[in-house]
């Protein structure tokens, strides 16, 4: 409650007492101040008066500020009228040129577009008469994610489409386009029986693949099978990734791009060796397979869906038995390109490679795991993909033995000292033995006494 004016009171005396008289809000008060000292009652004065001041000052401050308020909230909401709304197809251009919203890599961003897309074609086709942001509430949201559950997808996939929407709403409130998030409190619980989980593909299915494949289809089959990338990495591999003298390729995966600028080394299979040597040395500029780099970066899921179909031409189901199809149930992968890494890792570990060596070739999915095996050394890797089986029916099996011979040949270099290396070398020039017996070079490759075993 507000107070009136303070006066600063009178002191008077009766008998040998001093007293105060004063007024507040125009009721007069009188106090006995305990004492016949006048020095002692005008503090006691200043003591009961100030602090009455004080609060009659406070007061008139909070009447002040809230008067502020009140006129804030007035050009707030002249402003809101006087600006245009916010349309559904204008919120993702507006979220494009947020400065508060959250640095996103192309990749990311595309799939935000797509679910926001989404939204916006459902908004369109159930709810024609709202065209502002504004006016979407909560409950469209909770219609939204019926839709999207009624159409079997995952609980996964629904998450990541409100999870945006989420996102939008809160960046755009920021930057007061919009008032409130109807997706504030939404999300949908997993089902952790519907999540995709792929198989690993037979040896004999695998060799079928690369026989049936041709061109770049083959080179990415290969490129799956002998390096356990991704999609994405395979069609987008570049030629300046690919050192076919040291016999590795060296890139960051894609995933772990915006954690880790580390790149891991996988080491060249003889058999994914001879396809790539297939290609003349002015050939070997930019995309190793620039028609699928092209494909892919435009569209991947038109990718995919070829891959999935190469698979059912071999005989491989990509879909789990019961789901997908007429059955009504979602659609659950089992096999797919994602299917040639879990082989991949499979194999190795089959062959009893450590686990440290599997993921040091592989490239684990966060970058603390990939910065935990960075001890693993390239014979080790090396050992790791001599592991893999050679597939393919076209491969040379002279040249595989070649390759072999030179990784052997490498392997024993990498220990050798000065001395040793200076008299292999000269071995390997003269085309003769220690004894002086004639050698073809290509006989001195294969096992030279004087290195290290």
């Amino acid at each position: 409650m507000a107070r009136g004016r303070v006066s600063n009171g009178t002191l008077f005396k009766r008998g040998d007492i001093w007293y105060l008289e004063y007024f507040t809000n125009g009721k007069r008060h009188k106090q006995s101040l305990g004492t016949s000292d006048e020095r002692i009652a005008k503090q006691k004065q200043e003591d009961i008066i100030n602090p009455l001041r004080l609060h009659r000052k406070a007061d008139r401050l909070t009447q002040i500020v809230h008067s502020f308020e009140d006129i804030q909230a007035e050009i707030k909401r002249i402003d809101e009228a006087s600006k245009p709304l916010l349309s559904l197809r204008g919120a993702w251009d507006s979220y494009m040129k947020s400065e508060s919203r959250k640095d996103s890599g192309s990749r990311t961003l595309k799939d935000y577009e797509g679910y926001w897309n989404a939204f916006v074609r459902w908004m369109e086709s159930e709810h024609q008469d709202i065209t502002a942001l504004n006016d979407i509430t909560p409950k469209m949201a909770v219609e939204f994610i019926a839709w999207l559950k009624a159409k079997g997808q995952s609980g996964g996939s629904i998450n990541k489409k409100i999870g945006f929407c989420k996102l939008l709403f809160n960046t755009l409130e920021e930057e007061e386009f919009v008032t409130g998030n109807p997706f504030k409190s939404q999300k949908v619980k997993r089902q952790k029986n519907l999540q995709n989980h792929r198989k690993d593909i037979p040896i004999d299915k695998l060799m079928e693949l690369c026989e049936h494949a041709q061109g770049e289809w083959k080179t990415l089959f290969f490129c799956g099978i002998y390096t356990g990338q991704r999609l994405g990495d395979c069609c987008l591999l570049e030629w300046d990734s690919i050192d076919l003298r040291k016999g590795f390729i060296s890139l960051v995966p894609r995933k772990l791009a915006s954690r880790t600028n580390k790149p891991i080394d996988i080491p060249i299979h003889s058999s994914f060796r001879i396809l790539l040597e297939q290609t003349p040395r002015q050939a070997r500029l930019g995309y190793l397979m620039p028609g699928l780099a092209e494909a892919y970066s435009r569209n991947p899921p038109q990718v995919v869906q070829r891959i999935q179909a190469m698979f059912a031409t071999c005989g491989i189901s990509t879909h789990k038995r019961g789901t997908g199809g007429k059955t009504g149930k979602r659609a659950v992968l089992e096999y797919g390109f994602h299917s040639l890494r879990h082989s991949y890792c499979t194999i190795m570990a089959e062959a009893d490679i450590p686990f440290s060596t599997i993921q040091a070739v592989v490239g684990h999915s966060t970058a603390s795991m990939v910065l935990r095996y960075t001890h693993v050394g390239r014979t080790s890797l090396q050992r790791a993909i001599n592991a893999l089986p050679s597939i393919g029916g076209d491969t040379n099996p002279e040249a595989q033995k070649t390759f072999q011979l030179k990784v052997r040949l490498q392997s024993l270099l990498d220990s050798a000292t000065a001395d040793q290396l200076e008299q292999a070398l000269k071995i390997l020039e003269s085309g003769k033995d220690a004894s002086g017996t004639g050698l073809d070079k290509s006989e001195a490759t294969h096992d030279i006494p004087l290195l290290p075993s």
